[in-house]
């Protein structure tokens, strides 16, 4: 015979109900940010690309200052971690581009 709790039809709400305390998941995003700009470093050479160890190192730096961020500020890693990273993105989208549409190259 089945538990009353599985047969019942209302047994999410019972779970959820539960006195157990929520069960809170670490995000992280510094630390994907970090990922990031250490792995840009051993491929700058293997893609010819001068530009991507300076990205590496600004990515880095961004996610050791998300990381400090959020340890004595109020403000979320994640905010400091996207606008960060994004604007050097694209910052350095827009320069290859720009370089890449040069006459002669």
């Amino acid at each position: 015979m089945a538990s009353s709790w599985a047969s019942s039809s209302d047994w999410p709400a019972s779970v959820l109900a539960s006195s157990a305390p929520p069960v809170k998941v670490p995000t992280f995003p510094f630390g994907v940010c970090a990922v990031v700009g250490v792995h840009l470093l051993p491929l700058a050479p293997l893609l010819h690309g001068r530009r991507l160890v300076a990205l590496g190192v600004l990515i880095t730096i961004v996610a050791v200052v998300a990381l400090a961020a959020g340890v004595t500020h109020t403000v979320s890693p994640s905010t400091v971690t996207g606008v960060g990273a994004g604007l050097l993105l694209l910052t350095f989208a827009i320069a290859e581009l720009a370089g890449a549409m040069r006459p002669g190259r």
